[in-house]
């Protein structure tokens, strides 16, 4: 982090984040936690939870059988890459807060489209 974003790496030096805080949650379930569940009703009397698995998610998956751990660490600091003019203005509890929040945002909206993979050779 301190190559790619070092007034970030250096914001989280001086509130003491340490990246294990937020990033072995990312790593060990590899982003699942990020699904949001949506409600659907098929009759007004059952309603069921579904999770919420968009193309972006899919695609990180992807990637991740491909070329392993190396997608979730680079889809890592791309989370912080992405919002880091706002966490270099938070506190400890706001950053926290944020980057729990964030891979949530970017993996499980529609809207957002992650540039596709041109192929495996490119890392």
């Amino acid at each position: 982090m301190s190559i790619v974003e070092p007034e970030l790496h250096a914001h989280f030096k001086d509130e003491m984040i340490n990246a294990s805080y937020f990033a072995s949650a990312w790593f060990i379930t590899i982003f699942t936690n990020s699904i949001k569940k949506q409600h659907r009703s098929d009759d007004e009397e059952t309603k069921e939870s579904l999770p919420g698995v968009s193309e972006n998610l899919l695609q990180l998956w992807d990637y991740f059988l491909v070329s392993g751990w190396k997608a979730v660490l680079k889809m890592g600091l791309f989370v912080l890459k992405e919002d880091s003019s706002n966490l270099v203005q938070l506190s400890f509890e706001e950053i926290l807060s944020e980057i729990a929040e964030k891979p949530k945002n970017l993996l499980c909206t529609h809207g957002f489209k992650i540039k596709p993979i041109r192929s495996c050779k490119d890392d």
